[in-house]
């Protein structure tokens, strides 16, 4: 179970070691959502995935801008990380390829695909889906590299407002808004299903309302058909929606299709990087149309983060300019999960 040290300690979070969980977790996947606390909730989640190879050796950086954001829930989903007690608010949850396979089969219904590294970011706006026990935790929840130094997400993240529905950086705002380093969907089935949206003309589909139903658990198999993408299912019960669901006319919604789209299946078998979840190249459609066609439509309620997000990059451009080339002596310091640059000289 998980561990928590002296209260004058930083709180640590681990996964005692049994038979299951040296070769990975249980096919019994309820065993996945009891190793987690409910101390942990809170209104946001994010989430990282690693499989196949150790987390990198700058993860405890990451740590530490998690660790400065104090509202929102860090989960990462992979190999043993030694370093997860310097975050109070991370969790550290056992994954494996097998493991991953398992779920990709029962909430996707998509079966002996590849999930080498590249592929994993393919799997990006899934990732909700195929973890239901930590999306209906919270109101928001969000995928994201491990290369991102998050300095004030938190602020981010209360700002938003009661509308809206999607956050993303403000350098991928507003086109083409999908992105493979962070995106924050609100937990409501338009967004949690987005990748599953076949689009139409607009003029295919009329207008209709869905009336209040209760909400079951998206968890139950019996009672949630993951093969096909129906503007009627229901979003899980979690501890920030109410127990019932009222649904306004989304007349303005009539592009929504009942039928699923086959892309992101195509995406999934594909043997390579589809690039599913980016703006750039690809093999085919990806969630830069979902995401453009929702907006362009008003069917998304996107917002942008107030501050730029720190990124690390590698300019390939041999006609790029590099502070060195003017002799700019740039000096980086962190404080409280930010990242402070000085420049003395050009810019």
């Amino acid at each position: 179970g998980f561990m928590q040290t002296s209260p004058l300690d930083v709180r640590t979070t681990s996964v005692g070691c049994s038979s299951n969980a040296e070769h990975g977790v249980d096919a019994e996947w309820d065993a996945f959502s009891h190793m987690i606390p409910a101390r942990h909730t809170s209104a946001a989640g994010v989430l990282h995935l690693q499989i196949g190879a150790p987390w990198p050796t700058w993860i405890r950086f990451i740590l530490l801008a998690a660790a400065a954001n104090t509202e929102i829930t860090f989960y990462f989903l992979g190999p043993p990380l030694e370093s997860a007690s310097e975050c109070s608010n991370c969790l550290w949850l056992p994954l494996d390829e097998r493991s991953l396979q398992r779920r990709v089969v029962r909430y996707l219904n998509v079966s002996g695909i590849t999930l080498s590294p590249r592929k994993m970011c393919d799997l990006k706006p899934m990732w909700a889906t195929l973890f239901p026990e930590l999306t209906e935790r919270h109101r928001w929840i969000a995928y994201s590299d491990y290369d991102i130094l998050y300095g004030r997400l938190a602020d981010e993240v209360a700002a938003l407002e009661e509308n809206d529905e999607m956050l993303v950086p403000s350098s991928y705002f507003p086109q083409p808004l999908s992105n493979g380093n962070l995106v924050f969907i609100r937990t409501i089935p338009k967004m949690v299903n987005a990748f599953r949206r076949r689009l139409f003309p607009p003029f295919t589909i009329p207008p209709f309302t869905i009336p209040s139903f209760p909400l079951p658990s998206v968890s139950d198999p019996t009672v949630y058909d993951p093969t096909v993408y129906d503007p009627t299912v229901y979003h899980p019960k979690s501890a920030h929606h109410e127990s019932s669901f009222s649904w306004t006319p989304i007349h303005k919604c009539r592009r929504f299709s009942c039928c699923h789209s086959p892309v992101w299946r195509d995406a999934l078998r594909h043997d390579g990087y589809w690039v599913f979840d980016e703006w750039w190249g690809g093999a085919g459609d990806s969630m830069v149309e979902v995401y453009n066609d929702m907006w362009l439509h008003g069917e998304v309620q996107a917002r942008s983060t107030r501050r730029h997000l720190l990124q690390a990059s590698c300019s390939l451009d041999a006609r790029a300019l590099h502070p060195s080339r003017h002799e700019t002596c740039i000096t980086l310091n962190g404080f409280e999960g930010c990242l402070m640059a000085l420049a003395d000289g050009a810019g």
